[in-house]
């Protein structure tokens, strides 16, 4: 039996590679948010600075806020209140006192890592978290230059 259900339209050769260029310019662009990767090691406290928070749920790209690092004291991820101090645990994980300020209901928060530089040479930590559902996921947040 034949099926009349075509989902995808043909693509050439041509169009193949131009539809995989514009993949890897957005990469390069716009470096997507880690999967969490737990294998990578934590190196202990970040450089001080501006740290953009994102994740990908879905399809989409989110900014759920800014962390501030200064020293061993942090706030966010709403620009308010006093700084707040984080602990190293044995694993060289960062361990928030006092939680986030303005993380979406439900998200339970995890030892957070910093694992170095992301591709582009920007300091990078990933933010642990269960969601509302349960899930364990992550949020990357990027220093700004």
């Amino acid at each position: 039996m034949k099926s009349n259900l075509t989902f995808l339209p043909k693509i050439s050769a041509q169009g193949t590679f131009a539809l995989s260029f514009l993949v890897l310019g957005l990469v390069t662009i716009f470096p997507a948010p880690s999967l969490g990767d737990s294998k990578q090691a934590a190196k202990g406290a970040p450089p001080n600075g501006l740290y953009e928070v994102n994740k990908i749920s879905g399809s989409s790209y989110i900014h759920i806020g800014t962390l501030e690092i200064k020293g061993n004291t942090y706030r966010g991820l709403v620009a308010e209140g006093s700084f707040q101090p984080f602990t190293l645990n044995g694993a060289k994980e960062m361990v928030f006192s006092k939680g986030l300020v303005g993380m979406p209901d439900g998200w339970k928060l995890k030892p957070a890592k910093y694992v170095g530089n992301d591709e582009s040479g920007h300091p990078w930590i990933q933010v642990y978290y269960d969601s509302a559902r349960g899930a364990a996921e992550v949020a990357d947040a990027i220093k700004e230059k």
